[in-house]
């Protein structure tokens, strides 16, 4: 297995957390991304974007995109606006089955 095999998130993995944590039943559809796995989530009536960090993600980047879309959403801006997950948060951590914790957000998705 190579490095990019152990280290990705699958589809079934992708809309599987998303059942779990966020009470969301979608197909997931992986989309590129250059840091984090990304997904789009398709339920029927509404799609998320879900994002999942890499092992060894550096919190302070992510911290600071939460932090800046929390900016925009205040400034009434039309951006993706974070979903908060059943325990009431709109970012936390999860192992991945190497057991490495990754970051889990998931997003409002705009089309374009």
């Amino acid at each position: 297995m190579n490095e990019y095999s152990s280290v990705m998130i699958s589809p079934d993995e992708a809309a599987a957390i998303a059942a779990e944590h966020y009470g969301i039943t979608a197909v997931a559809t992986a989309l590129p991304g250059e840091i984090d796995f990304n997904f789009k989530l398709e339920t029927g009536t509404n799609s998320y974007l879900l994002k999942i960090s890499r092992p060894g993600f550096e919190k302070t980047a992510t911290q600071f995109q939460e932090a800046l879309l929390h900016f925009l959403e205040d400034k009434e801006v039309c951006t993706p606006r974070s979903i908060k997950n059943k325990a009431g948060q709109s970012s936390f951590e999860i192992l991945d089955r190497e057991g490495n914790p990754r970051l889990v957000r998931i997003l409002t998705w705009i089309e374009g």
